[in-house]
């Protein structure tokens, strides 16, 4: 099984926040777990969503605007204290790599992960 997901595919739908919110609900905003362990969040994606309400292959990545919407509000994450680590796989077009970048960089600060336990690093996918 390990192997078969190594070997990739595509997927319909790549719904980056909506994981991200099920993993902070499901491990970061538990009480005790909380109090006992430090919280890391590490991600291995090219940070592409791509959902029916959002898709970042179309989208113009604008962080001020997209702040001002209802997804922006429906996406919201409680990421307070948590050190975030992203293997970035870059399989955006190169114009738009900088501007993806940026985009997860300011909304995972809003979020409130650590600026200090930040950290996005490029690997081959």
């Amino acid at each position: 099984m390990l192997e078969n997901r190594l070997q990739g595919g595509g997927a319909k739908t790549s719904a980056i926040f909506e994981a991200i919110q099920s993993v902070s609900l499901q491990s970061f905003q538990k009480a005790k777990l909380a109090a006992e362990a430090p919280r890391r969040l590490i991600i291995i994606s090219d940070l592409i969503q791509f959902t029916k309400t959002l898709d970042f292959y179309k989208e113009d990545l604008n962080y001020q605007n997209f702040q001002q919407t209802n997804e922006a509000r429906r996406l919201h994450t409680n990421l307070n204290g948590v050190s975030v680590e992203i293997l970035f796989i870059p399989r955006a077009r190169p114009d738009r790599i900088d501007r993806l970048v940026r985009f997860w960089t300011k909304w995972f600060v809003d979020q409130g992960a650590q600026k200090d336990g930040f950290k996005i690093s490029w690997v081959e996918g």
